[in-house]
């Protein structure tokens, strides 16, 4: 081969594998276009909040949480001391009562036990 058929394949193979390589970026592009516009159309934008109403948010939700968590725990102190004052010795069951209970809850459902209970 002389040097010029040389070059003449060595700038063929160049810029045919350019050519694929446009090719394969194009439609590798074409895909990701169609992707992003199928997501824009099921992504409402009526949802989406700032970060400050997020924040706002945030915190009303753990305001609430937290009062409703003093509310759980005040009825458990005023269970406890109700039962105290009418001479409940014993806030928790004896373990022969808790056996007790078990296997009556077995008697009525077979199906259903409490697997976390010692």
């Amino acid at each position: 081969m002389d040097t010029g058929e040389v070059l003449i394949a060595v700038i063929a193979v160049a810029g045919g594998l350019s050519f694929a390589a446009f090719l394969a970026y194009s439609f590798f592009g074409i895909i990701r276009y169609w992707i992003d516009s199928r997501s824009r159309k099921k992504m409402p934008f009526g949802d989406v909040v700032s970060k400050d109403e997020f924040l706002e948010y945030k915190t009303r939700v753990e305001k609430r949480l937290q009062a409703l968590e003093a509310v759980a725990s005040d009825e458990e102190l005023t269970k406890v001391r109700v039962s105290l004052s009418q001479g409940m010795q014993d806030v928790v069951p004896s373990s022969s009562e808790r056996n007790k209970e078990d296997k009556d809850e077995q008697a009525a459902s077979p199906r259903l036990r409490n697997h976390l209970r010692p």
